[in-house]
């Protein structure tokens, strides 16, 4: 029976690594497998991605299209049933505040809006949020309130 002190990899298992650069005997000498002169042979010399040999590159060849605005973000859009995710016996009034402070909203957004999704369980006062005239039905018809400003 053997010890650990007496294993040993299986024979081909460990494949000696390769010198690169050391002469004949080193299986990748002389030109160490980058071919003679060029760019690509020599020390430092590099390509960055998308070049094309001085041909305009397609990334700038093809036409742009289409916007990107910066208001993205900082407004959200959220669904009228993560109001039940919140604790009504810690917080009376459901703000912008409160809902960064549970982490339900990023620190950066500045705008939030209710849209009707799903259900809400609880009477939770909402105020300074605007919502969509479906949401406001379902907090008061669950004996919420919905206060704009």
């Amino acid at each position: 029976m053997s010890s650990l002190n007496q294993l040993q990899p299986t024979k081909g298992a460990n494949k000696s690594k390769s010198r690169r650069g050391r002469g004949s005997s080193g299986f990748r000498g002389d030109t160490c497998g980058r071919g003679y002169k060029g760019q690509k042979s020599r020390s430092g010399g590099s390509i960055r991605p998308g070049f094309e040999g001085g041909q305009m590159p397609f990334y700038l060849r093809t036409p742009k299209s289409g916007f990107s605005s910066r208001k993205q973000f900082v407004r959200e859009k959220l669904p009228v049933s993560i109001l039940n995710k919140i604790d009504i016996k810690l917080h009376a009034e459901v703000t912008l505040d409160v809902l960064k402070e549970l982490g339900l909203i990023r620190k950066s957004t500045l705008f939030v809006k209710f849209f009707k999704s799903g259900s809400v369980n609880q009477a939770v006062k909402v105020v300074g949020i605007p919502a969509t005239p479906g949401s406001v039905e379902l907090i008061e018809k669950a004996g919420g309130k919905h206060a704009e400003s």
